[in-house]
């Protein structure tokens, strides 16, 4: 994300909508997997003007909650890949949370329900 100048705003719009489209749905806002105070910041400050609980994920962006290039996942097509056969996209997509990083992110939701 470039500019952020109307994250905020556009943010608050977009939850606003969702629960006007499923008024009776919990609703959490959680931040970014990876440290970005600026999106942390948005999202839990939406969070507290709309009265959600908000979920901070930053902590789990460490090696060990993400994949790896070496990573076996499961793709669109309904086969196994190696994360490492992505080519220039592969550091990208094992970047994201692994196993145990989803487990965590997981953990983390649960705790506030």
């Amino acid at each position: 994300m470039s500019n952020l100048n109307n994250y905020e705003a556009n943010y608050t719009l977009l939850v606003e909508y969702l629960i006007s489209k499923a008024p009776s749905a919990r609703v959490i806002i959680c931040g970014s997997f990876w440290i970005n105070e600026t999106i942390d910041t948005a999202h839990k400050n939406v969070a507290d003007l709309l009265g959600l609980p908000f979920v901070k994920l930053s902590q789990l962006d460490a090696p060990i909650y993400k994949s790896t290039v070496d990573t076996q996942v499961f793709g669109d097509d309904g086969n196994w890949h190696t994360i490492s056969d992505g080519g220039a996209i592969a550091g990208g997509v094992a970047n994201h949370p692994g196993d145990l990083g989803m487990q965590e992110i997981a953990n983390a939701v649960f705790f506030v329900l």
